[in-house]
């Protein structure tokens, strides 16, 4: 389903955010963006929940379970998130 898309994909930090540009299907640019309250955003990602959806520890869904505040977005833009995040094993370790 995602194969193709055109679209912007706006993903919310709370007060940051970043703007992922698709073109058929492929990653053009990812650059900083700012939500508003015309635009909050397709998803929310609290404080580094997003990591977990980057580094494929947690699928948007799961990650919206875990996380009350989080939230993945409507039913196309989880898709995306599958499509470009595929939950996969994961080792995350702390640095300290």
């Amino acid at each position: 389903m995602a194969a193709g898309h055109t679209a912007n994909l706006d993903l919310r930090f709370y007060s940051s955010g970043l703007r992922i540009e698709l073109r058929q299907g492929r990653i053009t640019s990812t650059r900083p963006w700012t939500p508003t309250p015309e635009n909050p955003g397709d998803a929310s990602f609290p404080d580094l929940t997003f990591l977990q959806l980057l580094l494929g520890f947690r699928s948007p869904q799961e990650l919206g379970r875990s996380f009350p505040d989080c939230s993945p977005g409507k039913a196309d833009t989880q898709v995306l998130l599958q499509a470009l995040f595929p939950k996969r094993p994961s080792n995350l370790q702390p640095t300290c």
